[in-house]
């Protein structure tokens, strides 16, 4: 493991962090040190901690790595009990952070239905690169998560939940 890596598993919000990171690609060594970084096409199990703080102190962060020859990602958070909202940036964590969520959007893409449904986003065509996941607890509760990131690899079947 890479002195970066080691550094960004450390630095992330929720104690409850249980991020398989055994299968990580290299190109997640260069994700912003507050963000978790996660592999593609596997399912990583987590906890939101409860907060009296607001924001962001009810959020963690994810990094992922699309690849060039990548023709969809999904992002998706699943599992919980608790409102849960995901948003998605690109290049930075910059992409997704904001003072607040309720002044100017930083994030790019959001999916934040009420309740505890499942959260997901589709991006058809997506850029390389790096994207950034902020995912904020609505009501400031704890909750397990599920997060996946899902990049359909040609010829191969899409992963199962």
């Amino acid at each position: 493991m890479t002195l970066a890596l080691a550094i960004a598993l450390t630095g992330c919000s929720g104690s409850g962090n249980t991020i398989d990171t055994a299968t990580l690609d290299p190109a997640l060594n260069a994700c912003d040190l507050q963000a978790t970084p996660i592999a593609s096409n596997r399912v990583h199990v987590t906890k939101m901690d409860a907060t009296a703080e607001l924001y962001p102190a009810n959020c963690q962060y994810f990094c992922a790595a699309v690849p060039e020859d990548a023709t969809n990602v999904t992002f998706g958070i699943s599992r919980f009990s608790q409102d849960l909202d995901l948003y998605v940036g690109l290049d930075t964590i910059s992409s997704v952070e904001g003072l607040t969520l309720i002044g100017e959007p930083t994030y790019l893409w959001k999916s934040n239905r009420p309740g505890s449904s499942p959260e997901s986003i589709t991006l058809i065509g997506p850029r390389a690169g790096l994207y950034y996941l902020e995912v904020c607890s609505y009501d400031n509760r704890a909750t397990d998560f599920q997060i996946q990131v899902t990049i359909p690899q040609v010829g191969l079947p899409e992963p199962l939940d």
